[in-house]
């Protein structure tokens, strides 16, 4: 292969999103949020999120690239940008909702999404590094999971199948399940607690380095530091819910965040942003 052809092949890599969308377009269903589960599981859910969801469906707006986030990606503009998987791409909620839509409520920046379902730190690292040439970056604000969560390059040539992803829910399976497609010495290491943590640290610490070339804040939190900041701000949570009427409900797909959760995660980057505190990239992120 021509190394134009290398490079191409790679820039293209680096741009890719897993979830199909491409451009500009509004669904009414989207990743794991679809129809077909929210019918098949409507026995699960309460009468009041059923209601609720059927008086206001969510509207899914993608922007020129294919992300949801409210405004489109130019070169002029100046936004901050926010990093994550399913939970950052605000799936089973309604944008407002969400801790991006929330946070970004009170900034006077444009609003630049790139989360991605699925998506692992790899991912956002990938996705930032075509992007950080596109866009004009305020600040970054993370979100991360700290479940063993991992992309490899599947087949360049395909439009549809350029990266796969494994580990994103595979804690409980064991190393006999012959149906895996991969092997068990990816079992055996790759989904160990020790490799998952060297491996997201040093590219948790690939991304604060592009931060710093570009001369901006780097706000990360990951599910670890949430659940601490939850149960140190919960009496203040339930005083402000009662003060200001605030209403809260869980996400219409039932397996992501309660909109309550989005709310504490936006007032913790919130806060973060307030005191100027960047995360220390090290083993607290962990609880350790």
């Amino acid at each position: 292969m021509h190394p134009n052809d290398k490079k191409q092949n790679i820039e293209s890599l680096l741009k890719w999103k897993s979830d199909g969308v491409q451009e500009k377009t509004s669904l009414d269903w989207y990743s794991s949020d679809s129809e077909e589960s929210f019918k098949s599981h409507i026995k699960d859910k309460s009468k009041s999120t059923i209601e609720f969801y059927k008086n206001n469906p969510i509207k899914y707006e993608f922007n020129n690239h294919g992300f949801r986030t409210p405004d489109d990606f130019n070169k002029e503009d100046v936004g901050d940008v926010y990093l994550g998987c399913s939970h950052t791409a605000g799936v089973g909620n309604h944008f407002d909702d969400t801790w991006v839509g929330i946070l970004n409520q009170d900034s006077d920046t444009k609003c630049f999404n790139l989360g991605i379902p699925a998506a692992s730190v790899g991912t956002c690292y990938r996705i930032l590094l075509y992007y950080k040439n596109v866009l004009k970056i305020n600040n970054i604000f993370h979100y991360s999971l700290t479940a063993p969560r991992y992309e490899f390059v599947y087949d360049v040539t395909s439009n549809t199948k350029k990266l796969d992803y494994f580990g994103a829910y595979l804690e409980e399976i064991k190393q006999s399940n012959t149906e895996f497609p991969y092997d068990n010495f990816i079992l055996s290491s790759f989904l160990t607690e020790e490799y998952k943590i060297l491996d997201q640290l040093k590219t948790f610490m690939a991304i604060q380095n592009i931060c710093r070339e570009l001369g901006i804040n780097y706000y990360l939190i990951t599910d670890v530091m949430l659940e601490k900041w939850i149960k140190k701000t919960a009496k203040v949570i339930s005083d402000t819910k009662k003060r200001q009427n605030l209403f809260f409900i869980e996400s219409r797909d039932g397996a992501h965040y309660h909109t309550r959760k989005h709310y504490i995660l936006a007032h913790y980057f919130k806060y973060l942003k307030l005191t100027n505190t960047e995360t220390k990239i090290d083993f607290s992120i962990y609880g350790f």
